[in-house]
């Protein structure tokens, strides 16, 4: 079975974990293992990073106990002929069901679905992009582990100077000292954040650390996002061409004139009944043209 047939089978089961299991036990036992649902989800990960657009190279092979692949142990190296086939096979297939659409329904519908998918992208793309932004300006200042807690901090110091300022400036009066309780609040929450931040510099120094597997999977996904993105523009000015052109087309088709009425006339009955299933001939007329159709009398009643 292929990742599609494998992927349809745990959507089927996804709300009973005992028969997603026996999924995964079997996709093991499919790739040469023991039915072993571990082993079978590293080859449903497998399996996807193949098949998905933009998703090889996303999972660590090492780490996740896979085989890494050619381009993974030989990283200087172009990729091979059948790597490249895989990734020509991938960009067709990101585009499989617009093309389906165009084929079946005409440029605007895949045009249609094209931008709803773009549209999909473009807000998974900002997501992601404001979480990247988020942990390098975190992991600037603290660990991961206190990155929630700094976050919450960071936004009550925030709040708390606002707020001095702004009672400073009902009372206006520049020698006025703010109220001892919010300023005590803001001096301990001052001091939670400078603990943290001690924290972060005596077990990593100052500055950003090296990034970690979930910010390259982060970066790999917005990678493959863009990419793909890319694709559905020029799908898109493509599918835009095959709807002017259709509608120039439709544009210059000579109108049928007012005049010209369709007619189907009545099949005459015969004098004398016909055999049965004996073929008669429907002549459809439309304008100057006409259409003979066999067929054949049933009942003359």
């Amino acid at each position: 079975k292929d990742f599609d047939s494998w992927s349809e089978k745990m959507v089927e089961n996804r709300k009973d974990p005992e028969k997603l299991k026996e999924v995964l036990r079997e996709i093991s036992k499919a790739n040469g293992g023991r039915g072993d649902e571990k082993h079978g989800l590293l080859e449903y990960i497998r399996m996807a990073g193949e098949a998905l657009p933009g998703a090889k190279g996303i999972w660590d092979a090492r780490q996740m106990g896979l085989k890494p692949n050619v381009t993974q142990q030989r990283p200087g190296l172009r990729p091979s002929a059948q790597e490249m086939r895989s990734t020509l096979a991938n960009r067709r297939r990101m585009l499989e069901e617009e093309e389906a659409a165009l084929r079946r329904f005409g440029p605007s519908t895949a045009a249609a679905l094209n931008l709803s998918k773009q549209d999909r992208l473009k807000a998974e793309l900002a997501d992601l992009e404001a979480l990247k932004a988020r942990r390098s300006t975190l992991g600037a200042e603290f660990l991961p582990e206190d990155w929630d807690k700094a976050e919450a901090l960071t936004g009550k110091a925030e709040a708390l100077r606002k707020r001095i300022a702004l009672e400073k400036y009902l009372r206006n009066d520049a020698t006025d000292q703010p109220d001892p309780k919010l300023t005590k609040e803001l001096s301990d929450v001052e001091a939670q954040l400078a603990t943290m931040r001690n924290r972060k510099i005596a077990a990593s120094g100052e500055g950003p650390v090296a990034p970690t597997d979930e910010d390259k999977l982060i970066d790999a996904r917005i990678s493959a996002i863009n990419e793909e993105l890319g694709a559905r523009e020029k799908a898109a000015e493509r599918f835009k061409s095959l709807q002017a052109e259709r509608s120039e087309r439709t544009a210059k088709a000579t109108e049928l004139p007012d005049s010209v009425a369709g007619e189907v006339k009545t099949l005459p009955l015969p004098e004398t009944a016909p055999a049965p299933n004996t073929p008669r001939n429907l002549t459809v007329r439309l304008g100057d043209q006409s259409l003979s159709i066999p067929v054949k009398v049933v009942s003359s009643d």
